[in-house]
């Protein structure tokens, strides 16, 4: 039997990401969906579009005057499930359609969406409030992660996953070189992740090797493809530093953040380590210095974060995944 999901979080989330997931998931198994949002939401024009970077046409966006389901019963009669985005902004009466579409036309309805309106003295939305009191299913979004990864763990991480299809979030280049390593499995890509190790191309790289011919040439699989077919070796920052300390070559040219090659200029003073480019300067990790954790310690610096309890227990999942998956 269908039922009315509605599915709430703060804004930033990941309402859209899991709405394109679910989406794919159904389509993966050869289902139609249908995914509509208010014409009220025109930031994105007829689209849906995620923070970091996927997207999608929706099959309809509504006003407050249209009768969604009048409109599914007679357009979209064959689909296995109705997904509707910025759910908040439809009217009390199109909640009660979606209901109709769930127990007439059988037809699962999930929408997704904001509970509270912070512009409004009494904090909710009539869309969203109307959802709360008649749909069967009410969930808040706080982590929608399934698995966390790092550089060092991704590929043996999503090798031992049991699922083909995988959604890789953390970082594109990461997930495009973890892809080629493990063609068994779907994986899709978001378009985000580290800018400064994107920041390299590849013309750098030959410049590197024209300059010191004779240096194996280590980088960070968050580079982009393109450098990282050039690598006599790729793999995480511990990786990386593994590898040259045991290497015998004795000169390297570093694809990730210079500090790296600093580091290990001072462990291995016998060997040569080269930037490959001046642009692998992470200022983001340079903001918090020694003098900061210690005044964060001490108390006379630094901001609490404060989380409750059900979100702790809910974002800890991904992270015991990983430590059983042997991460």
């Amino acid at each position: 039997m269908a039922q009315l999901y509605f599915r709430y979080g703060a804004m930033g989330c990941g309402k859209t990401m899991q709405l394109l997931q679910v989406a794919f998931n159904y389509e993966e198994r050869g289902q139609k969906v249908c995914v509509i949002k208010p014409a009220t939401d025109t930031k994105n024009g007829d689209k849906l579009l995620t923070r970091i970077g996927p997207e999608r046409e929706t099959n309809f966006t509504f006003t407050k005057h249209d009768n969604i389901y009048n409109k599914i019963k007679h357009e979209y009669r064959d689909v296995a499930c109705v997904l509707c985005d910025e759910s908040q902004f439809m009217t009390p009466k199109q909640a009660d359609q979606l209901m109709k579409v769930v127990t007439t036309l059988d037809i699962p309805v999930m929408c997704y969406g904001l509970r509270l309106n912070f512009r409004q003295q009494d904090g909710g939305f009539e869309g969203a409030t109307r959802l709360l009191q008649i749909a069967h299913k009410v969930e808040e979004l706080k982590t929608i992660c399934d698995v966390c990864v790092t550089s060092s763990s991704a590929v043996k991480i999503v090798k031992q996953m049991p699922e083909k299809n995988i959604l890789f979030i953390p970082d594109c280049n990461l997930g495009d070189y973890v892809a080629k390593q493990l063609p068994e499995k779907n994986i899709k890509l978001l378009q985000g992740g580290c800018p400064v190790h994107a920041s390299v191309n590849a013309e750098e790289v030959v410049e590197a090797k024209k300059l010191h011919p004779n240096a194996l040439v280590l980088v960070h699989p968050e580079c982009t493809p393109d450098v990282v077919k050039l690598a006599d070796y790729v793999g995480s920052t511990s990786g990386i530093m593994d590898f040259a300390r045991k290497s015998d070559a004795k000169e390297f040219i570093i694809g990730t953040e210079i500090s790296i090659a600093e580091h290990l200029q001072y462990e291995c003073p016998d060997k040569m380590f080269y930037y490959m480019s001046p642009k692998l300067i992470c200022k983001n990790m340079k903001l918090s210095t020694l003098g900061d954790v210690y005044n964060a310690i001490l108390g006379r610096a630094g901001e609490e974060i404060v989380l409750d309890d059900e979100t702790i227990t809910a974002a800890r999942r991904c992270i015991d995944e990983m430590i059983r998956l042997g991460g």
